[in-house]
């Protein structure tokens, strides 16, 4: 009777444990949020949109942890920003709304005796689309174009995450659920978007050749810093 008692309770225990094993709750996708300001400077065409050199976005992110080597740990990323500003331009009002949609690899590292902290390089490329127009007297943009470019960035970091009991098991690849802020700054990239109008003209109308007016240059090519909150589940 002992012995049948004895082995119902290590078969408990044993479900119970491998039940409430870390490895069981992995944590291998992040959500994140983040304010990203890119610090152009002067020549950028920005003034031209917002009288700043200074452009802040909004970005959305999903990450995915593919794989661990060691201390380190591989994650797949993608992220989509979005801008918009508007400024005085001549008389007129400019208006630009710009996207960005990138893909992407992060390495995560985990810090010894501090897996609550989490130091980071990341790299991605894709494409910004922006478009620009310009009103005059309140009217919707009378002109207007849109440009597509290759983008990119190369960025280090560090995530901040709740402590978790369990955490200082595994490192960087965190189990279970927690959340965090992370903080990056690099070099974001693009090549030029460069807008311009054309003269409006219908397939009855005969016209003297005329060609379009440049609406400017924005150059995304600058120094970025990113800050956020991340959600590990």
């Amino acid at each position: 009777m002992r012995r049948a008692a004895f082995r119902f309770l290590a078969t408990l225990l044993a479900v119970v444990g491998l039940a409430a094993a870390p490895r069981r709750a992995q944590a291998e996708n992040e959500l994140s949020i983040r304010v990203s300001n890119s610090f152009a400077g002067g020549g950028s065409g920005l003034y031209a949109s917002g009288g700043s050199s200074v452009l802040t976005e909004a970005e959305f992110g999903y990450g995915h942890d593919l794989k661990a080597f060691g201390p380190a740990h591989l994650w797949l990323e993608g992220n989509w920003m979005v801008a918009q500003r508007a400024g005085d331009v001549f008389g007129l009002r400019g208006n630009l709304l710009l996207q960005r949609l990138t893909v992407g690899a992060r390495v995560g590292f985990a810090v010894p005796r501090a897996a609550w902290l989490v130091p980071h390089v990341r790299v991605g490329v894709g494409t910004a689309i922006g478009q620009y127009g310009l009103s005059s007297g309140g009217v919707s943009a009378s002109t207007s174009d849109w440009e597509a470019a290759f983008a990119g960035h190369a960025l280090a970091g560090v995530e901040l995450l709740i402590p978790r009991p369990f955490l200082a098991k595994v490192g960087a690849g965190a189990r279970g659920v927690t959340a965090g802020l992370v903080i990056d700054g690099g070099l974001s990239w693009a090549t030029p978007l460069r807008f311009s109008t054309a003269p409006d003209g219908s397939g009855d109308t005969v016209r003297s050749p005329a060609s379009g007016t440049s609406l400017g240059t924005l150059d995304l090519t600058a120094g970025v810093l990113r800050i956020g909150a991340v959600l590990w589940f």
